[in-house]
Order: structure tokens, then C-alpha cells, then sequence
């Protein structure tokens, strides 16, 4: 009969010598009956599950179970007709698209500084776009020309549901996972074959995200600080020339004083800066509490992460402020190991000097972009380019701020997604990660001999900086 339906075909010329991708539809016989997707009834346990939400997850596992049986029926009733060629079929196939030609890189800022390594403040690079026309070689060895399809699917395709049987990350989404692993133990129980991969325990799967690893009422919090905006003021006459630029043994220079025998100060945001600390600004701080992990029992559903909620936001008029000397301030750098680069650790450098923001030093630079940096710029050290990572020790913050957030226990332990992997960072300190630190971020400061305000001082308790003066309330 297939041989009959080609020939009509050919003759009526629906198909060339190499024609593909023609559909038919034509009646089969009927479909055999749709089985009847049945859920084990639950205990009186869980009563507690609204009726409706029930109903809900009782509709969406029969969708999948349905669709499941009409995709392995409309596969089984449905045929296709193929050619094939001998020799094989073979030539060329030609396609479009933009190539990229005749960079031109132009430096600006440029210099050269007793390292005798050239320098530049920034890059811009302009190119052009070329249309191409590309071209590859095929052989076709089988071309597909007609599927013919039954018609009797549509009495059993149905919309898929929209209801929600429980939010995200709620309770009443855990109550609903336990009667999920109740349901797949009595269907164990009733087929000696059943495993924990047997399609009905994914079809029955909740649609929703139940919250896990919830952390005991009794236990110190698990926290984390972020701060939108930072900016860092030092005292402007510390810059390095000439040949003490290279000096490998070169430290954080001294700070003039104006008046002889005393420090300077000047007041920033009604705050008294006293030399020769550099002071950090934290604006809108927000330190996250860590209340469980994402994740769908089983090894189903998407990626798990940690769930933080808000527990203390600061506004942007109320500043947390870190006083430190120079040679105290740590940069930090992410090391990975593992197949997926997917296990890190935070590494910290002690040797940072606020110069380095303007000019930076070529082993520096190489730690903070790796020597592949200059061979890719044609051996420039690109000033713009250097955005280091400060990190600020929670113990600072907690000791310089009045012991706020003591009540935590901090971590820093971070986790991103991407690229297909998630990978995890650790680190034995924790501490508060500016990343992508820019110049400008840096405010140089100049003494003032301005009467100082009415101001309270707060020790920092074990601390080797320079204390610093909070405004009174």
C-alpha cells in the first residue's frame, strides 16, 4: 500500500528528484484505549493539603502521563518514506555571515616609567564588518521524503495546566514533596520493578521548588554583608616618582603633616578622617540571612542555590566606615581547581598600595590579569584595565561599627552559576568583597584646619589602625 501512495506521488509530481519534508495525513485505525493515569491515595497525614491544591497536582501529572502515551503512540502509528542514494548524493553548500577585518588598536595615555615597561591609560579598537560568503561540502547517503501521520492525536491533546499547586519555597510546597516521596514508596512497594528513575515518580514530581536544609531556630545565623557603592579617601601626597617607583622594597610614603607633630584631619560626610588611615565608605549596606537550600528532592529540576533573605538594610545617608593603614588593606583572588574549575578558593595579598590605582606595578598587574595580559597588548600595561578586588576583614566592620551584626556568624562562601556549571568559593577569612575596583573610587584627601565637630570616638577593639570618629547621634 506504502509502494501504491509513493508511486501516486512521483506521477502527480509532488516529489522532484531530491524532494524532502512532505507531511501527509491520512485515517488510521483507531488509537487503543488511553490508559487511565491513577495516584496512590495519600494517608490521613497529609489532610492537610487543600483539596484544591491536590486537584491541581493530580492535573498536571495526568498531562504528562497522557502526553507521554500519545508521544510513544503517535510514534508507533506513524510512518516514513525514505530514498536512498547509491553513490551518495554529494556537493556544496554555501551560507553567509559578518567577518571582522582591519583592527586598528589606538592607546592613549600613554608612557614609560623606570621599569622600562610602556604603558597606557586605555585602548579603544575599531574594526570593520565584512560580509563572507562560507562554503562546506556534503553527502547525503538517505533523504527523507514523506511522513505520514495519523489524525486521531487531537482527541487526546489537551492544554497544559496553569494552576499552581503551591509557591516556591513555601511550606505548603514541602508538604506537598512529603506526600510526593509518600506516593513513590507505596509504588514501590506495589511493583518489585519500580526505581527511583521510573517515569511516574517525574511525572509526579510537584511543580514547585521546596525550601531544604533549613538552618535550626537555635543556631547563629549564617550571614553575608554587600555594599552598593564604595569609595576609599587616602592623603594625596603618597604618589611614587622617578626611580622610586621601582624600589621593590617601597612602602605606603608618609603623610606630611600641617601642623608638625600632629596628624591631619578633615571632616567627610561628618566624619573626621585622620591621617595617615586610608578610611572605606560602604554605602547601602545589606546583610543577607541564610534561611535554606533550594532544591527538588531526587536530583530533579533545576540547579540547587542558596536562598538569603534581607535582614538589616542601611541607607545610603548612614555609611559604614573602616579605617586601615595602607599596608593592612588585603586584595583578594579567586584560585579554581577541579574538571569544571568549579571548587575556589580566595586568596589574599597584603602588599597593596593606593598608588597602584594610578600606577599600577607590572607584578601586580600580572597577579591581577595574569602574564597572557601584556603578550595579548602588545606588551602595554593598560592602567584602565587594572580593577583589583579589596576586601574588608567582617571583624573590622563589626569592630569599627559599634559591634553591629555581631550576632552572625559570617562566611564568606560564594556561589555562582554559569556557563553550565555552578562552582563554589571559600575562603578562611571572612570578609566584605569589593570586585572591579575603579580609580575613581579612590578620594584623595587634603588636611583642613577647620574647627573639628562635636564627635564621639569609637575604638576599634584590638585594632592597629587609626581609630576614627563617628558623628554623635
Amino acid at each position: 500500500m506504502l509502494f501504491l501512495i509513493y508511486q501516486a506521488l512521483l506521477l502527480a509530481g509532488l516529489f522532484g528528484s531530491y524532494s524532502a519534508g512532505v507531511v501527509l495525513t491520512i485515517t488510521r485505525p483507531k488509537h487503543p484505549p488511553a490508559p487511565t493515569a491513577t495516584f496512590p491515595p495519600l494517608s490521613a497525614q497529609f489532610r492537610r493539603l487543600p483539596v484544591r491544591n491536590q486537584a491541581c497536582w493530580k492535573s498536571h501529572y495526568d498531562y504528562s502521563f497522557t502526553s507521554h502515551w500519545l508521544m510513544k503512540e503517535f510514534a508507533k502509528s506513524s510512518t516514513r518514506i525514505a530514498t536512498t542514494f547509491s553513490p551518495p548524493r554529494s556537493g556544496t553548500s554555501y551560507y553567509t555571515y559578518d567577518h571582522t577585518t582591519n583592527c586598528e588598536t589606538t592607546l592613549f595615555g600613554t608612557s614609560t616609567l623606570c621599569d622600562k615597561i610602556p604603558r597606557a591609560s586605555g585602548r579603544s579598537v575599531s574594526c570593520e564588518t565584512v560580509p563572507t560568503v562560507g562554503s562546506y561540502e556534503y553527502y547525503e547517503y538517505m533523504s527523507e521524503i514523506a511522513v505520514i501521520t495519523p489524525t486521531w492525536t487531537s482527541d487526546y491533546e489537551k492544554p497544559k495546566p496553569t494552576c499552581q499547586v503551591a509557591p516556591d519555597l513555601s511550606p505548603l510546597c514541602a508538604a506537598f514533596f512529603e506526600a510526593w516521596e509518600y506516593r513513590k514508596e507505596r509504588w514501590q512497594k506495589e511493583n518489585s520493578n519500580f526505581t527511583e528513575r521510573d517515569q511516574r515518580t517525574y511525572w509526579a514530581i510537584p511543580p514547585c521548588i521546596p525550601l531544604t536544609e533549613i538552618p535550626p531556630p537555635n543556631a547563629s545565623p549564617r550571614c553575608k554583608i554587600s555594599a552598593e557603592t564604595y569609595s576609599a579617601y587616602h592623603w594625596a601626597d603618597r604618589a611614587a616618582s622617578g626611580s622610586e617607583f621601582c624600589n621593590q622594597n617601597r612602602s605606603a610614603a608618609t603623610v606630611t603633616p600641617t601642623i608638625p607633630g600632629k596628624p591631619n584631619t578633615v571632616v567627610v560626610s561628618g566624619y573626621t578622617l585622620t591621617s595617615p588611615s586610608v578610611y572605606h565608605f560602604l554605602r547601602k549596606v545589606q546583610v543577607q540571612t541564610y534561611i535554606g537550600l533550594a532544591e527538588q528532592p531526587g536530583g530533579f529540576g533545576p540547579q540547587a542555590y542558596d536562598v538569603w533573605t534581607i535582614s538589616t538594610a542601611l541607607p545610603g545617608s548612614r555609611p559604614l566606615t573602616v579605617a586601615q593603614l595602607e599596608p593592612e588593606i588585603l586584595t583578594a583572588s579567586k584560585k579554581c581547581i577541579g574538571i569544571e574549575g568549579d571548587i575556589c578558593t580566595m586568596n589574599f595579598d597584603t602588599d597593596f598600595l593606593v598608588d597602584d590605582v594610578s600606577k599600577v606595578r607590572k607584578e601586580k598587574y600580572d597577579r591581577f590579569c595574569d602574564s597572557e595580559c601584556l603578550k595579548s597588548d602588545n606588551g602595554y600595561i593598560l592602567q584602565n584595565s587594572y580593577r583589583p578586588t579589596i576586601a574588608i576583614p567582617i571583624s573590622e566592620i563589626i569592630g569599627q561599627n559599634g559591634g553591629l551584626f555581631s550576632d552572625c556568624g559570617w562566611t564568606l562562601r560564594e556561589s555562582n552559576y554559569e556557563h553550565g556549571w555552578r562552582s563554589y568559593t571559600e575562603s578562611s577569612i571572612p570578609a566584605l568583597l569589593v570586585k572591579d575596583v575603579a580609580s575613581t573610587a579612590f578620594v584623595p584627601l587634603t588636611a583642613s584646619t577647620s574647627p573639628t565637630p562635636s564627635v564621639k570616638l569609637v575604638l576599634a577593639p584590638g585594632s592597629k589602625t587609626q581609630p576614627f570618629v563617628r558623628p554623635t547621634s
